[in-house]
């Protein structure tokens, strides 16, 4: 023990006196070094030199005596003379012992806090040769440097040559190596931050931590480099290189080979550009990424060197974050190219996936990522919900489905990968896609297509729909046909889908189909003709129903070309007939519809057909007022908005109308026109009004023809006289959308007596002229206003007569030969006699006081009334 304590003490002693000599020597040597040193670094550098102060130290570097140089500026060796080096801190080291012997001759160079900016120029010329060549003599300060040390130093390389720079901050890097003699081994231990990496414009890194650790052994009489061993790690990510690199007048020949083994993919994600990291931000990946390769040729202003990896991807998994779908078990091989003078090219020689529903797989070569020549091969077969959660298809609400696709793709896309039509036109595309129970909604859209099947065979930019079948809302279809243009309308925001197809339908219901989307809008339908979308059908529906209309075995062609429908031709049966229209529909105005339409209808039940059509919007007469079979050809224009709803201003319609074995039923008009008459006082005494009610409650009629005409809001009825075994009714006039009316009603002053002709004023004998009776009906049709209408009555009057005489003619045409050149006239009807005109007798009985009053109101007293109705007296008023 004592031993021991007395080397340790000895040691200590030792280490005391030599720090005492090592001080005496700094006190000493510290003027005449300085000094010196000052004199000799310029005269020992080829750079100009410029230092604000040297200090001498043996401690700061020791067992290396050290010159401490502050704020040291050095100019590159070229004639740019820009800055080489500057340091805050420089320190030239050199063995104390050769400081004894007076000769300094500096091993060491240490930067801190500074830049360097090396720079090799096209022709050859560098900036980095800033000391004197030759050998150290024993009284000069020279440079034999064995080690360089940079410690954070910003530093820059620039080679022209080999069209190569890079940027980078160094936090710590040592260089050893004999670097006075022309070929040495130079090892680099290296912590850096690479800013930037270009080679011949391209740029590859970008803000990268990189950690190097290799040898590169230095011929530089050959001009040659090679780095025998080096292993770096790039933000974590390890990798090995080794191979050469000679120095040419033309460039610098490489030929270097790189590998990676089981590089870790959610690692490399998170160094990836920018752009790339946001569009992977939703996903996490994990798997192992093995990659191997050469870089080879020529690196120069005229020439690249050829660079070949292959790369393999194992137990990959791609996991979309928030709905957790995964794309697993990824297996993946390729190869990647890019020979000098030509693009660039991807071989994926295997690409397959799992979804958790089925698989995906790829294979293909993409050349030219710049403008990009693909020619893939595409199958798989998955759920589509996986597909949406995974791919965020944001547009789309709901998609689930099986789908089988097999499907290739071959053609140049745009520069960028842009893809315009002029492109897909020239692609060639096949394949098929098959899908069965498929479900999808739109994004924001009221209705979701269920039970979808169907089975496409793509053919370049077109589609032949084998079959196509699916329910919306509760109405079923099935499509045949060809999507022209499928895959432009696809992927492109303007381009336009043609339909060519046979639609069939077992069942279409335009209540829901039309519906609008209840939570934006308090309109109860919204129609809106697609914008891209163009199709030309042959329609096939066996049920079709929108509020209270029923249509059966609709059958026609449809078609939609740039937001205008034509149906022509289109038939269905409904309310017990049969329906024939053409029609166009014009939706190119935002929120205005224009409808144009020719139609037949026959044989019609005009009750039904009532009801389905809503009683057509007005309540003067409904469903239940009538009975019969109608016939109608209509002309019909009209405007609406996109809620259904009509401008009623707009509105016109001219329909030629026959109805058969007709009824009317319980008119509100008719018992308004019975309140007047049995409470009129002048045509009251003549009335039965229990019959009166009768009639009027319920007409009956063999055949109505007329012309119905609508327009500038109002229904015009031109005179049309409904007969039947009761009564014979005319009626004409107008009825405004806004129940404004003005009707005129006429009617047999027979049909409406006591009793039938018998009255208790004797018998009424109808001559045949005039004997009608008329009223005017105005006001609204909840309030109608009566009045005698005089007007009507003076043209009966004449009309009557007209006839009458034209009859005459006719019997002496036929009987004596005369009026033989009157081409009116043509053969008598013996079925259609003229009647002889007649008068109307009424037998007063003096004794029934109640007849008396009559008598009085008639203005005839104790005798025979007679009302001529041959007076030819145009102001005669029967009433």
């Amino acid at each position: 023990m004592k031993k021991v304590k007395k080397i340790c003490l000895g040691l200590l002693v030792s280490a005391v006196l030599a720090a005492i000599v090592l001080s005496i020597l700094a006190v000493v040597y510290e003027e005449e070094i300085e000094q010196f040193a000052l004199d000799r670094i310029q005269s020992g550098l080829v750079a100009e030199v410029s230092v604000d102060e040297i200090d001498f130290s043996v401690w700061q570097k020791f067992p290396q005596a050290s010159l401490v140089c502050d704020n040291v500026l050095i100019h590159e060796t070229i004639n740019a003379k820009d800055t080489l080096i500057f340091a805050s801190k420089v320190f030239l080291e050199f063995s104390i012992l050769d400081m004894l012997k007076g000769n300094y001759t500096v091993n060491t160079v240490s930067l801190e806090n500074g830049i360097v900016n090396i720079r090799r120029l096209e022709d050859g010329r560098d900036n980095y040769h800033f000391w004197k060549e030759g050998e150290a003599s024993s009284s000069e300060l020279s440079f034999v440097l064995e080690q360089v040390q940079l410690k954070n130093v910003k530093a820059s390389v620039i080679d022209e040559k080999a069209e190569f720079s890079i940027s980078t901050f160094a936090e710590e890097v040592k260089l050893k190596g004999a670097f006075a003699n022309k070929a040495f081994d130079m090892i680099a231990e290296a912590d850096l931050l690479i800013h930037e990496i270009t080679v011949a414009d391209e740029r590859y890194v970008s803000e990268k931590k990189i950690l190097a650790d290799f040898v590169l052994q230095v011929n530089d009489g050959d001009h040659a480099y090679y780095l025998s061993s080096g292993k770096f790690k790039l933000e974590g990510i390890p990798f090995e290189a080794k191979g050469s690199f000679i120095d040419l007048t033309e460039g610098v020949m490489c030929d270097l080979d790189v590998k990676g083994e089981a590089l870790d993919i959610e690692e490399l994600m998170t160094h990836l550009p920018e752009s790339a990291k946001e569009s992977l931000v939703a996903y996490r990946g994990r798997g192992e990424l093995d990659i191997e390769g050469t870089i080879s040729g020529m690196a120069g202003a005229n020439s690249q060197p050829d660079v070949s990896l292959t790369f393999s991807i194992g137990h990959g998994k791609f996991t979309h974050l928030e709905s957790g779908v995964a794309m697993s078990d990824i297996r993946a091989e390729g190869l990647f190219e890019k020979l000098y003078g030509l693009p660039e090219k991807l071989t994926i020689q295997q690409f397959h996936a799992d979804f958790e529903s089925g698989t995906f797989a790829v294979l293909g070569v993409v050349e030219d990522f710049n403008e990009p020549w693909i020619d893939l091969q595409m199958r798989g077969h998955f759920d589509l919900n996986d597909l949406r959660k995974f791919a965020e298809l944001d547009q789309l609400d709901e998609l689930s489905g099986n789908i089988s696709a097999n499907a290739n793709f071959k053609g140049r896309l745009g520069v960028g990968g842009a893809v315009d039509n002029t492109v897909l036109s020239k692609a060639l595309m096949e394949g098929q896609v098959e899908f069965e129970d498929g479900h999808f909604r739109v994004a924001g859209a009221p209705h979701a297509f269920e039970e979808l099947n169907g089975k496409f065979t793509l053919k370049n930019r077109n589609a032949t729909i084998d079959r196509f079948s699916g329910r919306v809302e509760g109405s079923d279809f099935a499509l045949t046909g060809e999507f022209a243009n499928l895959v432009p309308f696809m992927i492109l925001p303007e381009e336009k889908l043609n339909i060519t197809a046979n639609f069939r339908s077992g069942a279409l219901d335009f209540n829901a189909l039309l519906l609008a989307d209840e939570g934006g809008s308090e309109a109860p339908y919204h129609l809106e003709f697609p914008t891209h979308i163009d199709f030309n059908l042959d329609v096939n529906i066996q049920h079709l129903t929108f509020r209270e209309f029923v249509a059966e075995k609709l059958v026609g062609k449809a078609q939609l070309k740039n937001q205008v429908l034509t149906l022509d031709p289109v038939s269905l049966n409904t309310a017990e007939g049969s329906f024939v229209a053409k029609a166009t529909i014009d939706g190119r105005q935002p929120d205005r519809f224009l409808l144009t339409s020719n139609a037949s209808l026959t044989g019609m039940n005009i009750t039904r057909l009532f009801e389905e059509f809503e009683n057509f919007g007005q309540d003067f007469i409904g469903y239940a007022n009538l009975r019969g079979k109608a016939t109608a050809d209509v002309k019909f224009t009209a405007e609406f908005n996109s809620a259904l709803e009509f401008r009623q201003d707009n509105l016109y319609s001219l329909a030629e109308v026959t109805i058969d074995n007709g009824e009317l039923i319980d008119l509100r008009s008719m018992k308004h026109i019975s309140t007047y008459v049995k409470g009129n006082k002048l045509i009251a005494p003549f009335v039965n009004e229990e019959a009166l009610d009768t009639k009027l409650s319920h007409i009956y009629f063999s055949s109505l023809s007329n012309q119905i005409e609508i327009k500038d809001g109002k229904v015009y009825l031109p005179e049309m006289t409904i007969r039947s075994s009761a009564m014979d009714i005319t009626a004409q006039g107008q009825h405004s959308f806004s129940n404004a009316i003005d009707y005129t009603i006429g009617f047999k002053i027979r049909d409406v007596m006591s009793k039938g002709n018998n009255t208790e004023f004797g018998e009424v004998a109808d001559d045949g002229l005039s004997n009608s009776f008329f009223l005017s009906m105005t006001g609204t049709s909840d309030n109608p206003e009566f009045g005698y209408d005089r007007i009507a009555h003076k043209e009966k009057r004449q009309e009557d007569r007209q006839n009458e005489l034209k009859n005459a003619k006719q019997i002496l045409k036929e009987e004596l030969g005369l009026f033989k050149g009157d081409e009116t006239l043509g053969t008598l009807d013996k079925k259609e006699q003229p009647v002889t005109p007649a008068k109307i007798t009424v037998v007063v009985d003096d004794d029934d006081k109640k007849k008396e009053k009559n008598r009085r109101l008639l203005g005839k007293e104790d005798k025979k009334l007679e009302i001529k109705t041959d007076k030819h007296d145009d102001d005669d008023d029967d009433f």
